[in-house]
Order: C-alpha cells, then sequence, then structure tokens
C-alpha cells in the first residue's frame, strides 16, 4: 500500500518526466519566445512594482 510520501514522490517524478519531454521537443522544435507565448494568449506582461 503506497502511503502519502510514496503517492508524493511518484508523482514528482512523473512530472519531472512530463517536462523533460517537453524540454527535449523545445530542443528539437524550437523554442517558442515569451512575446510569442503572450501573443498566442493575448497576455500583456505582468508589472510587479
Amino acid at each position: 500500500m503506497l502511503n502519502y510520501n510514496d503517492e508524493k514522490t511518484k508523482a514528482v517524478l512523473k512530472l519531472m518526466g512530463e517536462l523533460s519531454k517537453g524540454e527535449q521537443s523545445a530542443k528539437e522544435n524550437g523554442w517558442t519566445d515569451i512575446s510569442e507565448v503572450e501573443k498566442i494568449f493575448y497576455c500583456t506582461p505582468h508589472n510587479n512594482n
């Protein structure tokens, strides 16, 4: 039976694997600049002042 820590570890490992796949895909297919992402999602830069 998995306890909370085992489930958390399993989830973290799955997340890290998915992030790694995304990074590899970006390296192979080209990175998308943040300004392009903002255009796609109609975002404006956040002002933290």
